[in-house]
């Protein structure tokens, strides 16, 4: 039971470290001496969630703040935020948000300046 406490107390700082893409998961599993199931599974059962599906939303808001809080290209915050391209981080952005990043930033901008 001794053994299972400080890979517990490590949960919170795996979290933030994925949520900041500091490292993609399979590279933080081997950092803290998980295998990536076991780094999966702990965080089912502790977070609720997959490291796949926290990359994914700390993609997704670092590129929100992107859209909004700059005038970059789509292109460029893609890569910025860790897609493959553009084509990919409007799929993904559209799959977990059904808009497309360019309709975001629109009716978001817009909402801005509107009040």
């Amino acid at each position: 039971m001794e053994s299972r406490a400080p890979a517990q107390s490590r949960t919170p700082r795996v979290v933030q470290a994925i949520h900041q893409l500091q490292l993609p998961p399979k590279q933080l599993a081997a950092h803290l001496g998980f295998t990536p199931r076991t780094l999966e599974r702990r965080l089912k059962r502790e977070v609720g969630v997959s490291p796949g599906a926290l990359v994914a939303y700390a993609r997704l808001e670092r590129a929100r703040q992107c859209l909004l809080e700059t005038n970059l290209p789509l292109s460029e915050i893609a890569l910025h935020c860790g897609y493959y391209d553009q084509a990919h981080f409007t799929h993904s952005f559209q799959s977990l948000t059904y808009e497309t990043p360019a309709i975001y930033r629109k009716r978001k901008l817009s909402q801005i300046y509107k009040a």
